[in-house]
């Protein structure tokens, strides 16, 4: 009887007060919460560092959990420009309080704007590798990096830390898998997003599958240097064309559908693929010539 009423004091007791303990915050790609628990936790993450700002963990967790709130949050742009405000001091103070952490050097790599310093923000995270090689946070930057400026040999190594690190479900390389082995060989197929993209770029490396697909992000296409060496790469025609810096975001569009013109219409003949999930990206302007093959929709004027 004792200790019901002593549990059920507990439990009290928690109603009460509320949650005090705050825990632990993941990227929306790999759990995703409601707004108020954002809210929430960054709170509580703030108050640990009013108790000690030297706690890096804290200062992590609090940028992660504000940072969150800008995709959760249905309000108004201006409500937003306060997060993005909140972020960007999230990230100096950190890195002003415990400038020589893994986590500060993290945090200027995802936020800071390179206000002057001379540091390029792959500066930073190179330190943060430095400072702890083993934590694994660091690993899927890397390997886009190196997939961007085309280091083979640093992405593929990068990718296999990545895949140790076991951060993909199984149940997404299924997926992957699936996709990959209905396609046309040397085939181009549009992916839109993080897991879509990155369970097939680990199929590739690691595991030696459909090395001969071209997986195409959507994000990664706006980058004109990228965009040419990728090219380059497939055989395509260069494209005389400036995507990222647009003037207007009108501009924006229409360059990014010269972008996909010209890989859908190829002179190459090489089949091209939208993964299922980037569809959306594409279902306005091209519905009437894809076709759902599987998991992916194959372009075709036929």
């Amino acid at each position: 009887m004792k200790k019901v009423s002593i549990l059920l004091m507990l439990l009290l007791s928690v109603n009460a007060f509320g949650q005090t303990k705050p825990q632990k915050v993941y990227s929306i790609v790999k759990e995703r919460r409601e707004l108020s628990w954002y809210q929430e936790q960054a709170k509580l993450w703030k108050a640990e560092i009013d108790k000690n700002n030297q706690n890096a963990e804290a200062w992590y967790y609090y940028y992660i959990a504000t940072s969150a709130q800008v995709h959760v949050c249905k309000d108004e742009e201006e409500n937003k420009n306060e997060i993005y405000d909140l972020k960007d001091k999230i990230v100096k103070d950190c890195y002003s309080a415990v400038p020589n952490s893994f986590e500060a050097n993290f945090l200027m790599y995802k936020g800071y704007k390179g206000e002057g310093n001379g540091k390029s923000n792959f500066d930073y995270l190179e330190k943060a590798y430095e400072i702890n090689p083993y934590d694994t946070r660091c690993y899927v930057d890397f390997l886009t990096h190196y997939a961007i400026v085309h280091d083979q040999v640093n992405y593929e190594k990068f990718c296999r830390k990545f895949y140790t690190a076991n951060e993909i479900p199984a149940a997404v390389y299924n997926w992957a898998y699936n996709l990959l082995s209905e396609l046309d060989e040397n085939a181009i197929v549009f992916t839109a997003g993080d897991n879509d993209t990155y369970s097939l770029w680990m199929l590739q490396v690691v595991k030696s599958f459909r090395p001969d697909v071209h997986v195409v992000n959507t994000g990664l296409l706006t980058l004109d240097d990228y965009r040419d060496k990728l090219f380059k790469k497939i055989g395509l025609k260069p494209l005389a064309l400036k995507v990222f810096g647009s003037k207007s975001n009108a501009e924006y569009l229409e360059n990014q559908r010269k972008v996909y013109n010209h890989i859908f219409k190829n002179d190459k003949n090489i089949p091209v693929y939208v993964s299922s999930t980037a569809i959306f990206q594409f279902q306005d302007d091209y519905s009437d010539n894809l076709y759902l093959t599987g998991l992916a929709y194959k372009y075709s004027e036929e």
